[in-house]
């Protein structure tokens, strides 16, 4: 497969992740106006240090998580078996900038909408497995909708991510799950072509 030239893929990534951070800022606001305007504490989103001992479970999920994705990324990239950052991969370092910002923002922004603003919404409405059920779908149809394996994967992912808040009440060890994990693949990552960026 040619390899297109940094110059030229530079912009519209750039504007993808750019993008994606603006979307990600805006929605988090417009929830920080709500729940301000409602005089609603912020620890009902799951937001509390986690010090129960369900939420100190998922941090220990997340580290094991975390080592075993890293162990299998490295693994993959000296085998060439595959690219974990295909068809997203920052080509420059300025891009690199902007997909850690996209990563960050996504793993706080889509933790926070998705699994603490959507179930505290829908839980007591519909009870709290029906909140689960649709906010894992919500998930998936915005994450994985053009392409039906990852609609799976996504959807798979979504409920395992919206399982875990309902039973530890804990954003936090998500959160650290949902960054770090697109970040991994930078770590093994072929090198910025030089004099770009």
């Amino acid at each position: 497969m040619r390899e297109r030239e940094p110059s030229a893929f530079e912009p519209a990534v750039s504007r993808r992740y750019a993008t994606t951070v603006c979307v990600i800022l805006i929605l988090l606001a417009l929830l920080a106006l709500d729940w301000r305007i409602a005089d609603r504490n912020i620890m009902a989103l799951g937001l509390a240090r986690p010090m129960s001992t369900p939420a100190l479970t998922g941090v220990a999920i997340a580290a094991l998580v975390l080592v075993a994705s890293a162990g299998l990324t490295w693994r993959s990239a000296v085998n060439g078996e595959i690219d974990p950052l295909d068809g997203i991969a920052p080509r420059t370092p300025g891009e690199t900038r902007l997909y850690v910002a996209t990563a960050i923002a996504a793993g706080v922004g889509w933790e926070v909408l998705y699994r603490g603003y959507l179930l505290f919404y829908l839980t007591p409405r519909v009870g709290m497995v029906a909140g689960v059920i649709l906010s894992s779908i919500a998930y998936a149809a915005a994450h994985g909708v053009r392409d039906r394996r990852k609609l799976v994967a996504s959807g798979g992912s979504a409920l395992a991510f919206t399982l875990g808040y309902a039973l530890t009440g804990n954003l936090w060890w998500l959160i650290v799950v949902h960054v770090t994990l697109p970040l991994l693949p930078l770590a093994t990552a072929r090198p910025h072509t030089a004099g770009h960026g």
